[in-house]
């Protein structure tokens, strides 16, 4: 998958790199079963046209520029990058989301990312907005860009009757139900980290300490069987989640002969909650 990374000072200067897509536009923190669908589509329809199916997105979240939010990422970009590619996603067009981008008028962006970027079909969300303040929406995507391309407008996918959101799976995150994900998400929720210490306890079980990258939302403190993929394997183990350090896990392979280099990035797929732990420890697990 190509990439490019856009900003207002190089977006004169890769105009000559774009071909005709099909685009697949929105954050999509999370790429959960609602944002599949949108992307999806793109790439069906890609195809139908000899294009390119490609996706526009941007970085970092909105809310961090408009509202000066710190905000923790169902997904890294990484791991967006990753399912996008999986789903057939040719090109990714990156956009900066800083103070100018945000202050672009709705046909602004229109003229400046998708017709100047050769877009000829967009694709997105009933509930995705462009432009200053939000005020573009599906209704208005393609007079704002004088009907040079088409728009397809994606209605909500639902589970159990409620609407697939990024909000409602940070929810469940955070309420530590992670078992009902891969019916949001189509896989189970999923984190990186690196392994930064390990310690031999007296019952002579190893516990590897994980640092997870910052950016990512956790599930509330508790215990947790999950799935960890490393250079090497995959396995089962158990997570422990204490409040001593926000970003920091303890995990135990469920094989206890297993031995797991340090300093390594590992992803983690979060299975079941076993306990929620209500009141976090004040020390280590032990």
């Amino acid at each position: 998958m190509k990439t490019f990374f856009i900003n207002n000072q190089n977006r004169q200067s890769l105009l000559n790199l774009m071909n005709k897509s099909v685009v697949a536009l929105g954050f999509f923190d999370g790429v959960h079963l609602g944002h599949q669908k949108v992307i999806k589509t793109a790439v069906t329809l890609a195809k139908q046209k000899n294009s390119q199916p490609a996706v526009m997105t941007f970085t970092p979240h909105p809310k961090e520029v408009i509202n000066k939010e710190k905000v923790n990422y169902l997904t890294t970009l990484e791991t967006k990058k990753e399912i996008f590619e999986n789903q057939g996603v040719e090109v990714l067009y990156l956009i900066s989301f800083d103070a100018d981008f945000a202050a672009l008028s709705p046909r602004e962006f229109a003229q400046s990312y998708l017709i100047d970027f050769q877009i000829e079909h967009v694709v997105a969300g009933y509930d995705f907005t462009y432009g200053l303040r939000g005020e573009g929406n599906m209704h208005t995507i393609v007079s704002d860009g004088d009907g040079q391309y088409k728009a397809t407008k994606i209605n909500k996918v639902l589970f159990q009757k409620e609407k697939i959101s990024s909000t409602r799976i940070r929810t469940i995150i955070q309420d530590g139900n992670v078992d009902v994900l891969p019916n949001l998400l189509g896989d189970f929720y999923r984190t990186n980290g690196i392994i930064r210490a390990k310690e031999l306890l007296k019952n002579e079980t190893i516990v590897y300490e994980i640092e997870i990258n910052e950016q990512c939302l956790l599930p509330i403190q508790g215990t947790y069987e999950v799935m960890i993929q490393t250079e090497e394997k995959t396995f089962q183990a158990t997570i422990h989640r204490y409040c001593t350090k926000e970003n920091v896990v303890y995990m135990t392979p469920s094989n206890p002969q297993l031995i797991i280099k340090e300093n390594q990035t590992i992803k983690i797929k979060w299975v079941k909650c076993r306990s929620i732990k209500r009141k976090a420890a004040s020390t280590a697990v032990i």
